[in-house]
């Protein structure tokens, strides 16, 4: 989806155009509903920290790429919403095929009888070539409380009006308490008066019947996308003016790598994690799940049991985000087909070599592809023997299948390891078996050849 905004605040122009693949409300609802990945008492807990966060006004859901932190809090705004009672949402009501009692009865105990929680989703990387970010928080959370209750409830817009003039009348103040403290310009004591004035003016806003009687969770995603000064800037604004306000800030981020971009900005030297510290009241390890239970259902598994077993131990052993696990299904889609043609014993014949060959190194050369890029190009090149071995030894579903194949078309006596070996001397050494094997070869890699970049 292509995300094209035009927005004016305070006199400047934003205008953002990038293209953004977001989870579905079918799929946010469905996975509620079943548990698919097994994240649903990780949410119930998440939403009764939500409800007893009185002292924190910032709190970090820290996890690597991939690992399905936009999923996470995107539920979390769903189940929220659904116990808004004055959310105005055709999507959320009955006719749109939505059980919300189920939903309710599902998650009731993770909300508290007497605090009630209002929620907005950010996706910070969409807005980072604007100038202010405070402005671009402000102006997104007046239009959507705006469209997600009424504007007949309270005009939102007059409430964040004078704010956003006051903002733009000083675009190019960083409000740094230590900075102005040393500034030596003669505009110093008005722009103190400017910082204390806009600030006043939000917390008025949050104290308004409209928020008084509900906490805003105002989750903020994608930060460690944005550009170095944008993503600082946005933490050190959120900081200042929100710290007494009915705002609740959840940040999902990848705090090493947005640690990696603060030192990108400031020096290798400095320590940023010491940095972050300061803006995050509370850090939040997002907990792992089985990454293969996204994918296990999927229609292109059937008739193909043991592949399934296979990369699922793969998927494990590698430890695959949720993203590469979805990135992995996408190019087997692409040659499950033709692989199980291949494998089936009818085309292989009765040469055991082509059987395990097919078998084994299509599944494992996607993984690595996608996975491990330079582990790929060893194994390719005939240097990745215990590669092989760490994937294949320790997967008892596919070692009693090769047993099979040679039990029943061979008489080889060695090891497994041994047998392992053999095999993948023949088919990846130049030295191997020659011509005989050299075109099992070429037909594995041309399967593994239509993974692009984007998946590696």
């Amino acid at each position: 989806m292509s995300f094209i905004c035009f927005c004016c605040i305070g006199g400047y122009e934003m205008s953002i155009t990038k293209s953004v693949k977001s989870p579905t409300r079918n799929n946010l609802i469905e996975s509620a509903m079943t548990d698919a990945v097994g994240r649903n008492q990780d949410l119930k807990m998440f939403l009764k920290l939500l409800h007893n966060a009185d002292e924190f006004s910032t709190i970090a859901i820290n996890g690597g790429w991939g690992t399905g932190k936009t999923f996470f809090v995107k539920q979390a705004q769903l189940l929220i919403d659904i116990f808004d009672e004055q959310v105005i949402d055709e999507q959320i009501e009955q006719e749109d095929g939505t059980d919300v009692s189920t939903l309710q009865n599902i998650f009731k105990d993770s909300f508290g009888e007497n605090k009630l929680l209002s929620a907005l989703y950010f996706n910070a990387w969409l807005y980072d070539d604007v100038r202010d970010p405070l402005g671009a928080i402000l102006f997104y959370i007046s239009e959507k409380i705006g469209k997600k209750y009424g504007q007949s409830t309270i005009n939102i817009k007059r409430l964040f009006a004078e704010i956003l003039k006051q903002i733009s009348s000083i675009v190019n103040i960083n409000f740094d308490y230590e900075e102005l403290k040393n500034a030596a310009r003669k505009d110093y004591l008005e722009e103190i008066m400017d910082f204390e004035e806009i600030k006043n003016q939000i917390v008025s806003v949050f104290q308004d019947p409209m928020f008084s009687d509900k906490r805003l969770v105002f989750f903020i995603d994608e930060l460690d996308r944005c550009n170095p000064i944008f993503a600082l800037k946005l933490l050190e604004k959120v900081k200042h003016f929100f710290e007494n306000t009915n705002v609740l800030f959840v940040f999902s981020v990848n705090c090493q790598e947005l640690a990696a971009t603060i030192r990108a900005y400031y020096g290798e030297s400095f320590n940023s994690e010491q940095y972050l510290s300061k803006f995050f009241d509370l850090i939040v390890d997002l907990p792992p799940v089985d990454s293969f239970e996204i994918i296990s259902g999927d229609e292109s598994w059937e008739g193909a049991r043991l592949l399934s077993l296979y990369f699922r131990h793969i998927a494990n052993e590698m430890h695959l985000s949720i993203r590469e696990c979805e990135r992995f299904l996408d190019c087997y889609k692409i040659i499950e087909g033709s692989l199980k043609q291949i494998i089936h014993p009818s085309i292989c014949g009765q040469d055991t070599v082509a059987q395990v060959s097919y078998m084994v190194f299509p599944i494992l050369l996607l993984a690595l592809k996608i996975n491990a890029p330079g582990q790929y190009k060893s194994f390719v090149n005939g240097d990745g023997l215990n590669i092989l071995k760490q994937y294949v030894v320790t997967c008892k579903d596919i070692q009693n299948a090769i047993q099979y194949i040679y039990g029943e078309n061979s008489t080889y006596q060695g090891t497994f390891e041994d047998l392992l070996e053999d095999i993948y001397e023949k088919v990846f050494k130049a030295n191997g078996a020659g011509a005989r094997y050299w075109r099992l070869r070429m037909n594995i890699l041309k399967l593994c050849s239509f993974v692009g970049t984007g998946c590696v």
